[in-house]
């Protein structure tokens, strides 16, 4: 009985210390070792440790004091493009995070308003799905906050990424791609398709596959995505749900009175999403009074989220609009 139960022992533990040396040899996600660069994995990870990891990094070479907050929607705003409009002395960086809620934003600024650190120009992006859904850290790998930033532990932070890992999914789809290095569709929401870049100074990240692919021929794009484009109603719909409640005007608050004290020109975009549905008015209200013209609504029916070819797919709007929406709230024009 003893043999057997130490036979067990060893056919149990081995492919457990296998796989576990896998996760700790090919740190898949990224957040075990410290890159120069971390577009290195086509694996799916999370945009928010990457962000904050590169700032910390590099914050005291470079010296940022401009800063793009907001989900990863923000893929449309290129820091070269905002740049444009920025003094000369002004050094931009890309702190974004998948699925950014209003919290994860006013955190950041938080943050760095703690470090005195300068915030000479602010750019940040709502979502109106997005940005008032969740105050809380997220227990999905993916929309994990880096630790400084959240101030969770390290051990809740890394155990999720290790849940993560033994997924069987996971370990089908990632040891498959290492194996034969091939991407294949059942790979998708693990593995990238499209080569992607992250600048490990801007921490911009560009789809230049993608990007290539789409400007050859945009309206192939979309046919190629099929129903992807879904038909939305003549009518744009206001949302009916009011989002921000009194914590989140406590944060909306907090995020302003940092902007003040620091005298950064700063601007708030709520985004044209494809889905054309309207920003709740009471909440556009609170918008408008708290942040008066530095607040530009892009939601509902225009120019931009009339146009198919404006998307990558759904739910990100291409550079070719943030190029626009940057001259428009700088220069002027119509909103």
């Amino acid at each position: 009985m003893i043999k057997f139960f130490k036979r067990l022992f060893l056919f149990v533990s081995i492919p457990v210390v296998f796989l576990l040396g896998g996760y700790i040899y090919f740190d898949p996600f990224n957040v075990i070792y410290t890159y120069d660069n971390y577009d290195q994995t086509p694996v799916i990870s999370s945009r928010d440790y990457i962000s904050t990891e590169q700032y910390l990094k590099n914050k005291d070479k470079y010296h940022y004091n401009s800063f793009i907050l907001g989900s990863s929607r923000t893929i449309a705003f290129k820091t070269a493009d905002w740049k444009k409009y920025l003094s000369n002395d002004a050094i931009p960086y890309k702190f974004d995070a998948s699925a950014e809620s209003i919290s994860g934003i006013g955190a950041k600024l938080k943050y760095m308003d703690k470090q005195k650190v300068e915030i000479k120009n602010a750019l940040i992006i709502l979502c109106r799905d997005w940005s008032f859904a969740t105050r809380k850290n997220s227990v999905g790998h993916l929309f994990k906050k880096h630790p400084v930033i959240s101030g969770r532990s390290w051990l809740d932070f890394h155990f999720a990424f290790l849940k993560a890992y033994l997924n069987p999914r996971f370990l089908l789809v990632f040891y498959n791609y290492k194996i034969t290095g091939e991407y294949k569709d059942w790979m998708v929401y693990v593995i990238a398709k499209d080569r992607f870049a992250i600048d490990p100074v801007s921490n911009e990240m560009t789809e230049f596959d993608l990007d290539k692919r789409i400007e050859k021929d945009p309206r192939q794009h979309v046919k190629d995505l099929g129903g992807v484009f879904y038909d939305r109603p003549n009518e744009a719909k206001e949302d009916s749900i009011s989002r921000i409640d009194q914590d989140y005007l406590e944060t909306l608050k907090e995020m302003k009175s940092i902007l003040e004290k620091q005298k950064t020109k700063y601007k708030i975009v709520a985004g044209p999403l494809y889905e054309q549905i309207k920003w709740n008015k009471k909440d556009k209200d609170i918008l408008t009074k708290l942040f008066g013209e530095n607040f530009y609504d892009y939601t509902g029916k225009n120019k931009f989220t009339n146009n198919e070819e404006n998307y990558y797919e759904n739910s990100h709007y291409r550079p070719v609009v943030g190029a626009v929406i940057f001259k428009e709230i700088y220069e002027g024009g119509n909103k």
